[in-house]
């Protein structure tokens, strides 16, 4: 039952994404950081021979198979090739932390690539599953195109939020499915919605050999910028609001009485 929904499902999605099409032309340039730096010798065999930190060596900035865990393009042991449009889309991603060093290479694409644009629907499907338990107002039922935009609104969702170390793979497997089936139907790729950095866009290409790496550098993280939005109502120890106290204790004597 659920393979045949899922099969329908991935059907449609592959239908509709022509619609959704990228080209990335040959020579492109894009981006791929990786947190830490390796150390480089000056003036070696000389008397003033001294280290010096610097960008990963090039083997260290493409994945390689054995070391590749999940992630939510590619299974355990499969690697692919995350990258961004621009330099801090691409740092912003490794999380860094104040002071801590960032390799970041820039690859060129060698030859037109197509990807799949998540990045193109805005509204999500929940936004037309709003419920009126008056019964006051009725909404409209979404038409078919706007239930289109939802559904790859969700799947641009799915692969834009940010998803921790510390929580468990599962939550990789819906993406790992939907890059799984772009893959079989011959895409290149997708491009996904920073959430991290919103000056540019996240792209997985399947094929390493996509795109090659032309040079390295090596950043500096000098400061970082949180913003913060209160998720559910703060509780009170009561012992620290008298006033509060006090209007409670009133009115359980008036309920008793």
């Amino acid at each position: 039952m659920y393979q045949k929904q899922t099969a329908k499902f991935l059907k449609t999605v592959l239908e509709t994404s022509v619609r959704r099409l990228k080209k990335l032309p040959k020579d492109r340039i894009l981006f791929r950081a990786q947190r830490g730096f390796s150390w480089r010798t000056e003036h070696a065999g000389e008397e003033d021979e001294f280290e010096v930190e610097g960008a990963f060596e090039s083997q260290r900035m493409i994945p390689k198979a054995e070391f590749v865990g999940e992630g939510r393009v590619n299974p355990s042991k499969i690697p692919c090739l995350y990258l961004a449009t621009n330099r801090n889309t691409a740092m912003a991603e490794v999380r860094p932390w104040i002071g801590s060093k960032i390799s970041l290479a820039e690859f060129k694409t060698m030859r037109d690539c197509t990807v799949v644009d998540c990045t193109m629907d805005k509204k999500t499907s929940w936004e037309f599953a709003m419920i009126d338990l008056t019964g006051d107002v009725t909404y409209p039922e979404p038409n078919a195109a706007d239930r289109e935009a939802g559904v790859w609104g969700d799947i641009g969702h799915a692969f834009s939020e940010p998803v921790s170390i510390d929580e468990p793979h599962i939550d990789y497997i819906a993406t790992q499915v939907l890059s799984e089936a772009f893959r079989s139907h011959g895409y290149d790729g997708i491009m996904y919605k920073s959430l991290l950095d919103e000056s540019g866009k996240n792209i997985a290409l399947f094929d390493l050999n996509a795109a090659e790496l032309i040079n390295c550098c090596l950043y500096n993280t000098e400061s970082i910028s949180f913003k913060f939005d209160q998720a559910d109502n703060p509780y009170f120890i009561a012992k620290h609001y008298p006033d509060v106290q006090a209007v409670s204790d009133k009115t359980e004597e008036e309920q008793k009485s």
